[in-house]
């Protein structure tokens, strides 16, 4: 994740956070609500911003230009004060499609998590800093860490003793064309570099539907490689998520007995489905698998008469050694 000070910076840069919540006044003085939302439009490398979502209760009533509005006393601190509204017929009502092909800041990118490739963490964005440049403004990067947190918590002297992290917005890719909740730290190419273990790890540190979207963007054969290094728990979720087609495909790159223990976790339906779309050669072969471990695990219910839990491979390790890879696995 490349990384620069934003003390450092020669741009002087707006965070997001000293926007949101502030007060909005029309030019007779009358306030008209708080800044609850400011979208940007996906052009180039840097977001230009566009509307800003006015309103109370976490409601948006009206929205403006984002250039429209300035600080109504300059010599207050950044982040401080009203902001006011241009001209008298800057502020306009509201409409369902708002912020319809539009990335919205506070949603979607505040405190979403970053994935930092490089450094194999998950961290996740406590800033957005903008750039003025005239009445235009551009989203520039996003800070994560420490720093970020707790200014938003009001500590601003403490908060200036850590050094920011801040990553440039053209070192970030989206996974996700409408939600954008997700984002990864890096080129989407270097997803497709990551050996099928390290896959696997990004896919267990992300909501299901975000894993879904990154086995979507690396070749088959990677997902399948992901798929069969994932944690059986894993592997389960993801595969009862996956499209049939998708799933398919993938399972045309596994070996039969890393894809065998995944369909049998599907429903019948969803399992016939799948293999339907698999090469009929692998698609006998894994048939032909599941087949024989149903009738075992068939022989073993009636005999044994462990029911459900039939076939179930009882662990040995003692709680205290569960817990310790447990914490080993976390993410620092």
């Amino acid at each position: 994740m490349s990384r620069r000070s934003a003390r450092e910076s020669d741009v002087e840069l707006l965070g997001l956070s000293l926007l949101l919540g502030r007060h909005v006044r029309s030019l007779d003085g009358r306030r008209v609500g708080r800044v609850l939302e400011v979208t940007a439009i996906m052009a180039g490398p840097h977001p230009r911003l566009d509307r800003v979502g006015i309103g109370t209760h976490r409601v948006v009533s009206s929205v403006c230009a984002f250039g429209d509005l300035v600080d109504g006393d300059p010599s207050s601190a950044l982040g401080d004060g009203d902001l006011v509204l241009r001209t008298s017929d800057a502020l306009a009502e509201v409409t369902s499609d708002w912020a319809e092909g539009a990335l919205r800041l506070n949603r979607d990118v505040l405190d979403c998590q970053v994935i930092d490739l490089a450094g194999k963490r998950v961290a996740r964005v406590c800033e957005v800093f903008i750039e003025r440049a005239g009445r235009d403004s551009f989203v520039v990067g996003v800070e994560v860490g420490a720093a970020g947190v707790l200014r938003r918590l009001g500590l601003r002297r403490i908060a200036a003793l850590i050094a920011s992290e801040v990553v440039d917005w053209d070192e970030l890719s989206l996974t996700k064309r409408q939600a954008r909740t997700l984002q990864l730290a890096d080129a989407a190419s270097a997803v497709q570099r990551l050996e099928p273990a390290q896959l696997a790890t990004v896919l267990a540190h992300v909501p299901i539907e975000h894993a879904i979207e990154i086995l979507h963007t690396v070749v088959p054969a990677a997902a399948a490689g992901a798929l069969s290094a994932a944690h059986s728990s894993l592997g389960t979720r993801l595969m009862h998520a996956l499209p049939h087609r998708s799933a398919a495909t993938f399972v045309d790159h596994m070996h039969v007995d890393d894809a065998a223990p995944l369909l049998r976790s599907l429903p019948t339906h969803d399992r016939d489905a799948v293999l339907d779309s698999v090469r009929a050669a692998h698609a006998e072969t894994l048939r032909g698998l599941m087949g024989n471990d149903d009738s075992a695990h068939g022989s073993l219910e009636q005999v044994t008469g462990r029911g459900r839990f039939a076939g179930v491979k009882r662990g040995h390790a003692k709680i205290p050694q569960i817990r310790a890879r447990a914490t080993r696995t976390k993410v620092r």
